[in-house]
């Protein structure tokens, strides 16, 4: 048990893949002042937070992959923060982000409640989308076809 685990500070189109992390601090950290979009697959994380994203100024995408484990053991009830700055074990949450974070959980073990700060354009439920064409396709599927549907 360390305090922190891997920071990836200016890498660029990293994949982490395969790894054990069992920390007290964050398990994995991307900051993504840079075009550095990112792909976990098949990680087994255990920290207060463990994944967090900081320096969110340029649009970004991160993809979950595989099968994940992410177990925070923050308060919040939060596994990934998005934010212009740290989320420390204080459990105070960052300000925004400027740039547009998009998480892609092609990885159904993951919650999506449990993001923080991820750009979205729509929310249904514990779902974000990043696009308006995306929610309208998945609102469309829980309406019987008979339905009309006016918008004021």
């Amino acid at each position: 048990d360390s305090k922190s685990g891997l920071a990836l500070g200016t890498v660029q189109g990293v994949t982490v893949s395969g790894c054990e992390i069992d920390v007290r601090g964050y398990g994995i950290r991307l900051d993504t002042g840079y075009n550095n979009n990112a792909v976990i697959d098949s990680n087994k994380v255990s920290a207060f937070i463990p994944v967090v994203v900081r320096k969110a100024t340029v649009d970004t995408n991160i993809t979950f992959t595989g099968t994940n484990t992410m177990t925070a053991s923050n308060t919040d009830g939060y596994w990934m923060v998005i934010g212009s700055s740290e989320y420390e074990e204080n459990g105070k949450l960052p300000t925004a982000a400027s740039g547009k974070v998009v998480v892609k959980l092609n990885d159904a073990t993951l919650d999506p409640a449990g993001i923080y700060g991820q750009y979205a354009v729509a929310q249904i439920g514990d779902y974000k989308y990043e696009t308006l064409a995306a929610a309208i396709a998945a609102v469309s599927t829980l309406i019987p076809p008979s339905t009309s549907i006016s918008i004021s």
